[in-house]
């Protein structure tokens, strides 16, 4: 297999990395981790002061609608904030082949007033910003992009139980992840944050120390093009 042959092979993650190196075992030594690039200022400047989201607790969630991202766990969750007391709106960013299967769901447990598609946009990151919580619903990620944007905005963040995501958010310090890949579990997740607003903001204030400088990647550039 041609991934045998590269000098070096630069994975997204830790988890990638050591995924890559038990399906491919003769690249061992030869792989490396290397961030994706992020221009922190860029991000800050195009969420602006944030969308005017008005009165009631809005979620947002970014990403392309596909199977491994776990939007189809967002109705049922919706529900379960409804019945618990939470006038919540949902907004879902992004579009895709799994659309219809929301919509479904949606109508089945009666929260098409609830969940708002925006469909894609250029720029998500006033809905980002302008949100109480920014959930990630995914099943699968090779890296969490829109965490580390929603963490470049300070936002209180609800992530599903993925390795990845472990390299990103620590638990109950900078953000939430869950107990697991479930309504339920993004449910209590999101219910643990709406009743503790301190928390949300002691994570705000540990965010805010974080650094997003990406000098450390590309020096991992300049040493293997320079060697």
């Amino acid at each position: 297999h041609w991934i045998e042959y590269v000098d070096k092979l630069f994975c997204v993650s830790e988890d990638m990395k050591k995924y890559i190196e038990f399906v491919c075992p003769k690249v061992v030594g030869r792989t490396a981790v290397f961030y994706n690039l992020i221009d922190s200022m860029e991000i800050i400047v195009k969420a602006g002061d944030g969308h005017a989201f008005g009165k009631g607790i809005t979620l947002v969630t970014v990403g392309r609608l596909a199977s491994e991202k776990g939007q189809d766990m967002i109705p049922q969750t919706v529900r379960f904030l409804l019945d618990a007391g939470y006038q919540v709106k949902w907004y879902i960013v992004g579009d895709g082949p799994l659309r219809k299967i929301v919509e479904e769901k949606n109508r089945e447990f009666g929260v098409t007033e609830n969940v708002i598609f925006t469909g894609t946009l250029s720029n998500p990151y006033p809905y980002m910003k302008g949100c109480n919580i920014y959930v990630q619903t995914s099943y699968d990620e090779g890296w969490g992009l829109t965490v580390q944007e929603a963490k470049i905005l300070h936002k209180p963040i609800v992530t599903t139980n993925l390795p990845v995501m472990r390299e990103q958010i620590v638990h109950m310090k900078n953000g939430y992840i869950t107990q697991g890949t479930s309504p339920e579990a993004l449910f209590e997740g999101i219910k643990t944050l709406l009743d503790n607003p301190i928390l949300c903001e002691q994570f705000a204030e540990e965010l805010k120390k974080e650094s997003h400088d990406n000098t450390q990647e590309l020096e991992k550039l300049y040493t293997f093009i320079e060697s």
